[in-house]
């Protein structure tokens, strides 16, 4: 079945959609909206905590797409995340950054970025989820496959930022930081 089956079937209300999503996703989506929130600003942050948002990313990028598809799509995959790698280093040029080498502390200015990247793959894996709990036929249809593999750019754009703090840890002298209480 093709996408636009949703155009002939129409949309249940999304009320109906909305209450029948599974119980983690609200506090998922508060956890992703909080943390994109405190990322405005600039903050303090340890390299241990910024490792847990581009993992959790990967791991869960990789295991939708995994359980879902064949092995063409882990190449899909693999490509998406090279990419997004790529794109999110680039999202770090000009963000000003200050690095504790002692305390292996970040200072990172502030950026709208992390809210944007935590909210775009949010609603992608929502609607592909969604989609595929109230259609499952449309396993395998070539949008749907597309939207994984943008969410999985995103994905990739989470572990490309922290590539592109630590490329500029390399070059940026050591300055001492507090860890933010937040």
């Amino acid at each position: 079945m093709a996408l636009s089956k949703f155009g002939k079937q129409g949309f249940l209300s999304m009320l109906e959609i909305i209450s029948g999503a599974p119980s983690y996703v609200w506090p998922l989506l508060a956890l992703l909206l909080w943390g994109g929130w405190k990322s405005r600003k600039p903050h303090v942050i340890s390299w241990k905590s910024l490792l847990i948002m581009p993992s959790a990313m990967f791991f869960w990028s990789f295991f939708a797409i995994s359980t879902s598809y064949g092995n063409l799509s882990i190449c899909l995959w693999a490509a998406s995340i090279v990419l997004g790698t790529w794109l999110g280093s680039l999202t770090t040029r000009k963000l000003p950054l200050q690095f504790d080498k002692q305390k292996h502390l970040i200072e990172i200015g502030g950026s709208w970025t992390p809210l944007i990247l935590s909210v775009s793959i949010f609603s992608l894996r929502y609607f592909v989820g969604a989609a595929y709990g109230l259609y499952p036929d449309l396993k395998g249809d070539a949008a749907l496959i597309a939207m994984e593999n943008l969410a999985t750019l995103v994905s990739g754009m989470f572990a490309g930022r922290l590539l592109g703090y630590w490329q500029r840890s390399k070059q940026s002298p050591h300055i001492d930081l507090i860890e933010d209480a937040r």
